[in-house]
């Protein structure tokens, strides 16, 4: 099992024991939302944007991912570096990306395609918090409105069965965070994917974690962070990818 979250992995648990949309968005962390990047090809990097090939078996049986590294300006000069992976085994396709440093989880991460809206990432303690939400039918608590606007439409009944319910919470959600990496799990990925390959290119933002405490003039912008994945040649790539089965 990859290195996920250890506090939300409960092996003496049977997932046939845990509430529907509880269950749900355990399976999919356990699943590989936050899998390490795959170990980069050994042969020198092409230069510019190109996309590195790799495929290794894991644990889950043999995979094979597309790699790029891109570069970012920091404010305080030099640069920093992300790099971003689409991976597919024989069940679907996910989007990875690791971190040359520490993230602050406290502070949004967001992810836009091209000129679209900005969608959010989340913790795995926030995403456990809306399925416990959703499975006790009390509203859940924190500040994020579309927690709120998904609870009132199960408790409308508008998604379905709770089976149902389970299901689009992890489909609508299931953008992970963690201190080094984001996960975009496959049922999010399958939905995102259609854009991601039309698209000229991924913007990430996010906040570094310093690891200093924060002085009383602290302004928070200053380690704000912005890089921009360029995605012209994704198709391309993709469609060259061996079969993973």
């Amino acid at each position: 099992m990859p290195r996920l979250l250890p506090h939300l992995l409960l092996p003496a648990l049977p997932m046939a024991a845990l509430p529907m949309a509880a269950g749900a968005v355990l399976a999919c962390l356990a699943g590989g939302a936050l899998a390490a990047t795959p170990q980069q090809p050994q042969q020198k990097q092409a230069a510019g944007p190109e996309w590195q090939q790799v495929c290794q078996d894991g644990p889950r049986g043999r995979f094979c991912a597309l790699t790029l590294e891109e570069r970012f300006p920091e404010n305080r000069g030099g640069s920093g570096r992300v790099t971003v992976s689409v991976r597919r085994d024989a069940d679907c396709t996910s989007l990875h990306v690791g971190f040359d440093r520490a993230i602050d989880l406290t502070r949004p991460v967001t992810m836009q395609v091209d000129g679209g809206p900005a969608e959010g990432f989340y913790t795995g303690d926030e995403l456990n918090e809306l399925a416990r939400a959703v499975d006790s039918g009390e509203a859940p608590g924190g500040v994020r409105p579309e927690f709120a606007a998904f609870w009132r439409e199960v408790a409308a009944g508008s998604l379905g069965d709770a089976s149902a319910a389970a299901r689009e919470l992890v489909a609508r959600f299931a953008r992970v965070k963690n201190a080094d990496r984001l996960g975009v799990a496959c049922p999010v990925a399958d939905r995102l994917l259609p854009r991601l390959l039309a698209a000229r290119s991924l913007r990430l933002t996010f906040h570094v974690d310093t690891g200093r405490p924060l002085e009383v003039y602290h302004w928070p912008a200053l380690n704000r962070r912005e890089v921009t994945i360029p995605l012209e040649r994704l198709a391309a790539a993709l469609d060259a990818l061996p079969s993973a089965r």
